[in-house]
């Protein structure tokens, strides 16, 4: 399910890490809900590759969008072919064009480091003119409030460490 590219479960997000660290994870495409029978919600395909001991780029496609049908949906061909591309674009060049870029997006390991490995395709790939989801947006304002905090910190932390340089040069002054 969706949820295990994002959960704060610290196991799954320890696997998360571990996959991202170890360059294990390709791409990640975030197929439409109700894709599969007995069940709504939407999916993620998950393309690995053996680990390579390193992070590396990970490509996120939002396929979200591309299903048709009612009750259970299917992805059309064409669809799929669309996916199979950028996919195929991004492996042979390392690049998206910038109708790819509609669909998908590269992140570098640095960056999913940043994301706390949050593996969602939805939370990274930004349709024109589509808002991001309640949760993505509530996530992102923690993270930031988090790095606010630790700024704080730092802050004081060098606030006396100034404070002891400064008191050190007026005892040599004296």
């Amino acid at each position: 399910p969706s949820i295990a590219s994002t959960t704060t479960n610290p196991n799954e997000l320890m696997i998360r890490k571990k996959m991202v660290e170890d360059g294990v994870i390709e791409c990640v495409v975030a197929l439409p809900p109700q894709l599969f029978h007995g069940t709504t919600i939407a999916a993620s395909l998950w393309l690995l590759r053996a680990p390579v001991g390193r992070a590396s780029p990970v490509v996120f496609v939002d396929a979200t969008s591309f299903a048709g049908g009612r009750g259970v949906r299917e992805l059309p061909p064409e669809n799929v072919a669309h996916i199979t591309r950028v996919v195929s674009q991004w492996r042979s060049s390392g690049q998206l064009t910038d109708e790819d870029a509609k669909l998908a997006t590269v992140l570098s390991g640095a960056d999913l480091r940043s994301h706390d490995y949050d593996l969602n395709p939805r939370a990274h790939v930004v349709a024109e003119g589509a808002r991001p989801e309640p949760i993505e947006i509530a996530r992102k304002l923690e993270r930031l409030r988090r790095e606010l905090v630790d700024l704080h910190a730092d802050v004081a932390q060098v606030d006396v460490d100034v404070d002891a340089v400064i008191a050190e040069v007026c005892r040599w002054n004296r």
